[in-house]
This record gives C-alpha cells, structure tokens and sequence, in this order.
C-alpha cells in the first residue's frame, strides 16, 4: 500500500496512490498490506479499506509501538483520502484515486483467479456481478465493520511465541500476535487448507476474532450492518451456503473452544461437573483466558496420567503441584464408581508436612515418617499369574536396591541375600512350596540381627555401615504384626516425609517403597474401564525427583511404563527439564503430560526431548524463548500430542481461599 503505484510503473513519490497525492500528513505510514473488502447486501455495494502493519522478529515495546503509530496513521489518510467530504470529492485527482484503486481491486481478483491463490472464493462476484459498479463510481466507501474489526491491524509474527491471540488497543487498532514460525509455515500452505483446518477444529486458535474482547470497543455493536450480511448468501463460499447464524456460531464454539484436544471449558460460577470423568484445573490459558483443563482418566483424552512439572525455586511450581493433588482429592467422587483414590507423596523438602496446616486441612493428609514405617518391604505380594520362587525374587529385589544405594559388591550383595533368605527360613517360609508363602515374612530387624550375630560375616565394611544406618534410625517396623499392606495404607494421600534426611536415606526409602509398590501394583490387576473412563486407583507424587531418578532405580520406569492398565499414574516434580535425561535414563519418554514453568539453566537440548521438536528448529528456539521468559506462576503447558499453551497457573493459595 501507497508503494502500489511503484508496481504498475509510476512513481512512488508523485504516482497515483502515493502518500503525497492522497494528502497524507507527514509521518509515519504503513506500506504493507491493504485489505479491500466489499459487502453486496445493500442495494448499493460497501467497499472497506483495512491497512495492515507487519512486523517480524523480536518485536519489542519500541517496534510495536512504532507499528500502531503506522497503521493508525495510515487508516486516519485513507480515511481523509476516500470519504473527504466538500468540494474536493469534485476534484479530479479525487475521482482519478478512487478509480485507480478499484482497478487494482479489479486486477488483483483476476490474478488471485488466474494463480488459484484462494479457490475457494468466488471471485466472479468481484469479476462479472460488481465489476461495472465499481468502476463506474456506483458504491459507499464505509467503516461501519470498525467496531468489529477496527479501523486497522498490526500483525506481528514474534520470536519466543508459542500461541496466537490478539486483542484490541488504542485508537482501534486490532492487534494480533502470531509466532514467528506462522509466517513462512503458512505460506507453503494453500489457503483452502488453512480454511479446512479451522473448519474442522485443527486449528482453533486460529480462529482469532473469537477471541476479541468486542464488548471493550467503542459503540453500540447492534448498529453494525452485519446482521445484513449473515442474512446474504455467503461470498466466501463458492457452493453459495449460507453465513453461519449466531446461534449457529454459539453451537459450533461448545465443540471448538477449547484449548487443545485435552482442555475444556467450565462455565464461570458453574462448580458442579455434570458430565463424568476428573477434571483438573490447571488454570486459564494467557491467550483467552479460558480454563484449562486435565482429564486424567478420560483415555480419549490421555492414554495415561504420568506428568513432569518442571520449575526452577519461586517459579510457583509446588503451588500448582499442590493445586493438582488437592483437586485429585476433591474429585474422587468423579471417579468411576467413586473409588477413593490412594496418593502416595514423597516430600524431600517439607512442602507437604503437618508444618503446612492448609494443605492437610484440604486433603486430610496422613503423614509418615521415616520411622517405624508401618508396610514390610519383606512381604511377599501373590498375584493371579503365579510366580516361582517368590520369597527368593523379594529378597533379591531387596538386595539390589540396597546395593544400588550403598555401592556394594558382589561378595557384600551374596551376603546380604543370604542373611535375607535365612530369615524366610527361619519364619517357616521354602521359596519352593507356595503353601508356606502365606506365613508371616521376617522384618528388616530381623535381617539385622542375623547380619549382626553371625560372627562369620566380615564387619566393618559397607555393608556394615549401610545395615547399621537402617537399623539405628529404625526406619521400619520392626514387629510384623504391627504392619499393613502398603496399598491397604494408601487411602486418600498419604505423605512420606523425608526432610532432614541424609539423602541416601531418602533415596533407600523411596527406592523400597517403589518396588513394594510395583509388587502390590501387579497383584491388584487391572483397573476398571467405563466407556472411555478408566478408574484411577493410585497416584504417586516424588517432589524433586531429581534426587532420585539420577540413581536410575528400574522401579520408577516400571511404574511409568505399566501403570496405566493399573489405573495409576505418577508426577514427577523437579527443577530441571535435564533431570529427566536420556538414554537408558531418558525418562521423558514416559510422560505425556508437561507443566514447565521458567528454568533458568536451559539447554535447547532439553527443549528436544521434553516436546519432540527437531534440534535447532524454529519451534525449538520458540519454546526455548517462551521458558526463559515465564513469569512466577505461569507455565506452558503440554497435554498428549497437543500443543504446548502459556497458562497461568490455578495456584494452591487460591484453591484455600475460595474453600474459606
């Protein structure tokens, strides 16, 4: 725009449609794009002119401000150019401008048929049906679509963007935001394709004038000609169907407005969930401010529950982790056939301790201490698929576990196993006859003192020492008749607090419970399904997982990878994307839902294969951006195969409050 004259061999300076001969004043302008739309439903056709700035690259304050200073600018001239008033609309110059102009109307509608550029418009309605009137002065230049649209736009295609939104600012510019990547993917693609992906709900943010705040614009919206043009026979579809009512739009948004394939929409004030299944509150997505929501045993939804939270301290990451246990709680009715939902947490730090009042207040937690656990790691768990050897299997579990921790070798591991599977015997257990499996298994106190008393075994080793550890801070039972089962335990959550413990004794703790864990997990079969809902059964939550999954303990990638069919899943909270790593480690490859908040040490490499995109990639380098840039209490989010949203978060603090 005012650079089109250029074009058709005339001088930019001094051609027809130039800034100079359009009576622009001087300043800034916008040569970018000009949209010319033309509204038949009159019996006088309306011609609207829509400048609009483009902007690429980082896009900060200053470039923004300087492109609404454009496109405001430019909209004021055309404005004072083509609806003047007086006697200038007698002038020729006058006459000669509104001509050119809707000759390059004219022409550009035939280039755009001639290239396919967009076939699915119809554009002989410009070509044969209007030709004549708009070359022969017989329409209204009009603005009366400003208070839908405004008077012009800025589009900026920004670096460090992962979604679209756009928003109305001052002197009616409309304001949209696009990632950077928009502008060279869309390109490649024909029109009717992009118009078939939001049709079909592919693409819903793409729908963006459905996210306008039109209410905040100036004017009364129901003296807008659009009714006129809903009632016409739509010009954008070539079949001649109908624009779409707003009844019709209203119906189509309960099946498009959500966030992503797994985000759903709850209706202010509206607290009670008719419909079935869990939903969480993550919170409302920065775009539309729509809430966001996870549906953890939805499976149309989400083939599994596992999920990574990632933040670095002050992000607000235990806030949201909180947020979603307490929800989990509160939700259990929703569950299928209300089956209470057991949630095991491993606290590092203290977040989820009886010194955190409200939180217990909320979930009516139970906490334990690493004293006197009341399960026995020793206990032999029977499933429906018999297995052979069960005491000698437990043990040996056992045996490695320690191991793992304590760095033993393998004459210090013989021992341990021995020492263990002479306890079985001395309980009346065989590894070979299943009819005494049901006997009561030996503790770890036991173990101990047939460690201890048996002047054989080499002491003063490290063996010694890890066994001397357990037994002096008396972490489990010692009397088998005072313990439960470790499932039987997990009724509603149930916290293990492990703060102000040396972290060998934090992971041996949570490394046992684990493999006891996954032992009971297979023995309780599969979980229920009803239609599309599966019934959760348990929830594991390990807070800083970093301390533990760097052990690379197999247990916790058995949970990740079978729980599922068990009806359990597992959220790992950690400050790093890096602690999730890769390889044999690469841990991320179990999870399906991600909540990143800001990470301060942030590798691209992270960024890879935490959201599956290529190395060095737009879209790598988008995230990378967008994570460096979060603020407290906001996190992008990724649920399943959807794409990543900013959200701001549903902070536990606010879920305290409204309860009180």
């Amino acid at each position: 725009m005012l650079r089109v004259s250029g074009g058709a061999g005339l001088s930019k300076d001094e051609g027809v449609l130039s800034a100079k001969n359009l009576g622009f004043d001087k300043g800034p302008t916008s040569d970018d794009l000009l949209f010319i739309g033309l509204n038949r439903s009159g019996d006088v056709p309306k011609i609207y002119l829509y400048p609009t700035e483009v902007k690429t690259g980082i896009n900060d304050n200053s470039v923004i401000k300087k492109a609404f200073e454009q496109a405001s600018a430019t909209a004021n001239g055309l404005h004072n150019a083509f609806n003047p008033g007086g006697d200038i609309m007698d002038t020729i110059l006058y006459k000669v401008n509104r001509n050119f102009l809707m000759q390059m109307l004219v022409t550009s509608c035939k280039k755009m048929q001639v290239y396919h550029v967009d076939d699915s418009q119809n554009w002989d309605i410009i070509l044969n049906d209007f030709r004549e009137a708009i070359l022969n002065e017989q329409y209204e230049m009009s603005e009366d679509i400003q208070e839908l649209l405004g008077k012009g736009a800025v589009l900026s295609f920004r670096k460090a963007l992962v979604e679209r939104r756009t928003s109305f600012k001052e002197d009616s510019i409309n304001f949209i935001e696009m990632p950077e990547n928009d502008e060279f993917g869309l390109i490649l693609k024909d029109v009717i394709d992009i118009f078939a992906d939001i049709s079909n709900g592919k693409e819903p943010e793409m729908m963006l004038l459905e996210q306008c705040a039109v209410e905040s614009l100036t004017g009364d919206l129901s003296k807008l000609s659009v009714g006129k043009l809903e009632e016409q026979e739509d010009i954008d579809n070539p079949e001649g169907g109908a624009e779409k009512t707003t009844e019709d739009k209203n119906d189509d948004e309960e099946h498009h407005d959500s966030v992503d394939d797994s985000a759903t929409e709850i209706e202010e004030g509206h607290e009670e969930l008719e419909t079935p299944g869990m939903k969480i509150l993550f919170g409302k997505n920065d775009q539309d401010g729509k809430p966001v929501l996870w549906m953890p045993n939805d499976t149309s939804q989400l083939f599994h529950t596992n999920t990574g939270i990632i933040g670095t301290m002050g992000t607000g990451k235990t806030q949201f982790t909180k947020s979603i246990i307490t929800q989990l709680y509160m939700q259990q009715k929703y569950n299928v056939d209300a089956l209470d939902l057991g949630i095991l947490i491993f606290d590092y730090k203290g977040d989820y301790n009886e010194s955190k009042q409200d939180f217990v207040e909320m979930t009516n937690a139970k906490i334990l201490k690493p004293y006197h656990l009341p399960f026995n790691p020793l206990a032999l768990v029977k499933s429906a698929v018999f297995k052979p050897l069960l005491p000698t299997h437990t043990a040996n579990t056992f045996k490695d576990t320690i191991s793992k921790v304590y760095n033993l070798g393998p004459k210090q591991q013989a021992t341990l196993l021995q020492c263990i599977m002479d306890t079985y015997t001395a309980r009346g257990i065989n590894p070979s006859d299943p009819s005494t499996w049901d006997g009561e298994a030996p503790t770890f106190d036991q173990v101990y003192n047939r460690y201890a008393n048996d002047d054989e075994i080499k002491k003063g080793d490290s063996l010694a020492a890890a066994l001397d550890k357990l037994h002096i801070f008396q972490i489990f039972e010692g009397n088998p008749s005072a313990t439960k089962s470790l499932f039987e335990i997990l009724n509603g959550v149930v916290v293990i607090d492990l703060s102000g413990y040396d972290s060998d004794i934090q992971s041996l703790i949570v490394a046992i419970t684990l493999d006891l864990f996954y032992s009971q997990m297979q023995a309780s079969g599969s979980s229920k399904m009803e239609g599309n809902y599966r019934q959760l059964t348990k929830l594991i939550l390990v807070d800083e997982a970093d301390n533990f999954m760097s052990e690379g303990f197999p247990t916790l990638k058995k949970i990740l990878k079978e729980g599922r069919e068990f009806g359990v899943g597992t959220i790992l909270s950690t400050q790093f994307l890096k602690h999730f790593g890769s390889g044999d480690d690469d841990y991320s490859k179990y999870i399906l839902t991600w909540v990143v908040h800001n990470v301060s040490d942030l590798k691209n490499s992270d960024v890879d294969f935490v959201f599956k995109t290529e190395a060095k990639s737009q879209e790598n380098q988008v995230l990378f951006n967008a994570i460096k840039g979060l603020t407290k209490h906001h996190s992008i989010v990724k649920i399943g195969n959807n794409k990543p949203v900013y959200v701001q978060d549903k902070a536990f603090w606010e879920l305290y409050q409204e309860a009180h």
